[in-house]
């Protein structure tokens, strides 16, 4: 087996060049004033050093700075490095660590009994900075971490509390809407789920459609994963006049969702009817065709949410909204 030497100390390095751990300190860690430490001493210090291999112990540093500059990202799911908006957010977020000279440290929920308790414990325990929070985390974690000194940034959608980076909400109905008008249709149905951000979205879409004077009819879907509900069977069953020739939806999930069910109905997309998802982020391992969707850049979402929170703890100013902008990407489904 290999051997391992002990951790070189200041007190190693005092001990060999025949000086007080005071004096390697001011020379190491920058403590106290230049002038204390001769620049022969100094140079002496700096060399034996080097020549025993020290690196600063960044953990006991951090007790003295109160800073770890290590930045925080939580995932509130058993982390997929493979799926494309979790990768898309690691990217952007290790980006903006990498510009700001920070560490990243990523967390996910361990296993589906992990209590909100025990999560936010692990937020608070000082490892990180600061931590960026998506909407859909617990809310007791967001009511435990609203009290605490630690910085927060928030995303996708505006927090009351927390300095939030949003997707530009009123840019991507009005693309998907004035895309689908301008294509000839003129009655759509807006697929949802009882969920804030989808309730955000779809608030937006309806103030999109008054605007473009087109017909919108918003339907639930069936469960969470997006299937059809009967009320959706119905309304794509109906005559052709009555029936909407394009279906946008809250998601990518479930636009992939109705496209399954065209194909099972008998619906030729986008000849009978055409499907718009949000998101641009694939989670279907088979594409059947390239889908019309509103494109949100997850890699600058999280790229500005880091950015903002290194700035939070240096005491800058930050602004309590910041949009990242959308653009309609065109493909097979309309």
């Amino acid at each position: 087996m290999p051997t391992y030497r002990s951790r070189t100390t200041l007190k190693d390095i005092a001990l060999s060049v025949g000086v007080s751990v005071n004096a390697v300190s001011i020379v190491l860690n920058n403590t106290g004033s230049a002038g204390q430490v001769s620049q022969e001493t100094r140079r002496k210090i700096v060399d034996v050093a080097k020549e025993l291999g020290y690196q600063p112990n960044t953990a006991a540093r951090s007790l003295v700075t109160r800073r770890s500059n290590t930045i925080g990202f939580y995932f509130n799911y058993e982390l997929n490095i493979v799926e494309p908006f979790t990768s898309a957010m690691i990217y952007g977020a290790s980006r903006a660590c990498r510009e700001r000279r920070q560490a990243l440290i990523l967390y996910g929920r361990r296993s589906a009994d992990q209590t909100s308790d025990e999560i936010s414990a692990e937020l608070l325990s000082g490892i990180a900075d600061g931590v960026v929070l998506a909407s859909w985390t617990a809310p007791a974690i967001l009511e435990r971490l609203q009290t605490s000194y630690l910085p927060i940034v928030h995303y996708p959608s505006a927090h009351p509390i927390f300095p939030s980076v949003c997707v530009d909400s009123y840019t991507g109905p009005r693309l998907a809407l004035q895309y689908l008008k301008d294509a000839g249709h003129r009655h759509m149905m807006y697929r949802t789920r009882l969920h804030m951000d989808a309730v955000g979205r779809g608030v937006a879409f309806e103030r999109a459609a008054k605007e473009l004077h087109v017909k919108l009819t918003t339907v639930e879907a069936a469960d969470p994963q997006g299937n059809v509900a009967d009320e959706e069977r119905r309304l794509l069953s109906l005559k052709s006049s009555g029936r909407p020739t394009a279906v946008v939806c809250w998601n990518d999930e479930f636009a992939y969702r109705m496209l399954d069910y065209c194909d099972e109905a008998g619906l030729r997309v986008p000849v009978d009817v055409a499907v718009v998802g949000y998101d641009g982020a694939h989670t279907f391992p088979e594409l059947k065709r390239r889908l019309t969707t509103v494109y949100v850049p997850w890699d600058e979402m999280a790229h500005k949410a880091v950015s903002l929170l290194v700035d939070i703890r240096d005491g800058v100013s930050v602004p309590q909204e910041s949009a990242v902008h959308v653009h309609l990407r065109l493909g097979d489904t309309a």
